[in-house]
Parts: C-alpha cells; structure tokens; sequence
C-alpha cells in the first residue's frame, strides 16, 4: 500500500558544503518537468506552463519517488 502524503517525484540539488543531495517534494510526475544545466547552474521548469521551480547550483536530477505505485 502506498503513503497518499508521498510525492510523485523528488527534485535533488547539490549542497554548497558537498553533502548528500538535498530532496524538494514536487507536484507532478518527473516527466512533467525540464532540466536545463548551464555550466555549475541549473534550472528546473514545469513543461506545460513553463514556470520556474529551481534556479541555483547544479546538476541537479528530477527522479520519481521511490514509493512503488
């Protein structure tokens, strides 16, 4: 059985002190959004409506939740 509160996929960033990636819930399946990496920054958008979630150090991964469906 899955947990309702967890989400559908995980927005992973770098940490400036080089510790383990941090994780930010996010609404939408991670095909719903887009990873642009620009030398050390990266920016995450919505693709259906272009909206900005992530702009900061990079490389960062958009990956599914890890609780099986």
């Amino acid at each position: 059985m899955s947990n309702l509160f967890e989400p559908p996929a995980v927005l992973r960033t770098p940490t400036w002190y080089g510790g383990p990636p941090d994780e930010s819930p996010l609404v939408f399946l991670a095909e719903a959004y887009q990873a642009e990496h620009l030398g050390g920054r990266s920016k995450v958008r919505v693709i259906a409506s272009g909206a900005l979630i992530y702009d900061g150090i990079g490389p960062v991964e958009i990956a599914p939740s890890d609780v099986p469906f």
